[in-house]
């Protein structure tokens, strides 16, 4: 039986009960976790799964087709950083993990930051168009990521992001069909304006 004095207390409980069991805020982020103490990847084995590859677009430059001595137009500036993400690692991991992956693919892995060209870079192509003068030049790289797993008394888990080849290359935005190479095609993207697809037209050829 509840007594009349008993009242207050429950009534202060049912109030901060329902606070006490509230969800953790999911606005916090968890720092990544550390490399245990004597975990050396020099004597340790590397599992790697999760092996994905993926053009990515580093620098686009716009040109008007006014001249070829006009200044050209920065359009993407995404400079691409390779990282081991997932896992707080030592410096070291970088290049190494690189050459483990490597020898898992048989590709060369590079950890270093791709080295981008400055300014326009020139090309001819197809104008089906001719009212379109827009062209674009594009840099880029493969970038390949990888799940690894280093197997110390406690595994490291993480992610290496790298890259295994770097593309220049250039884009008419007049041309109807879209470039062959993948590069190509995501820069194709940031033409202003492209042809609508329609009859045959005689193509003129681009200076």
């Amino acid at each position: 039986m509840i007594t009349r004095t008993a009242l207050p207390a429950l009534a202060a409980l049912v109030v901060l009960g329902p606070l006490s069991c509230g969800k953790p805020d999911s606005g916090r982020s968890s720092a990544p976790a550390t490399v245990p103490p004597g975990c050396d990847l020099s004597g340790a084995r590397v599992e790697w799964s999760g092996h994905t590859t993926q053009p990515t677009l580093t620098r686009v430059y716009l040109d008007s087709g006014k001249g070829v001595s006009e200044t050209s137009t920065v359009v993407l500036d995404e400079p691409f950083t390779p990282a081991v993400t997932g896992v707080a690692a030592p410096a070291d991991w970088l290049p190494r993990l690189a050459r483990s992956l490597s020898a898992e693919t048989g590709d060369e892995i590079h950890v270093e930051s791709p080295v981008q060209k400055d300014g326009r870079i020139g090309f001819g192509g197809q104008v089906d168009d001719p009212t379109i003068r827009e062209t674009l030049s594009y840099q880029g790289v493969q970038a390949v990521s990888a799940d690894f797993s280093v197997s110390c008394e406690q595994p490291v888990r993480g992610t290496l992001t790298a890259w295994t080849s770097m593309s220049v290359g250039g884009v008419t935005c007049s041309q109807i069909e879209p470039p062959a190479e993948e590069l190509g095609r995501l820069a194709r993207r940031y033409c202003p304006r492209t042809p609508t697809p329609g009859p045959p037209s005689e193509a003129v050829p681009f200076d």
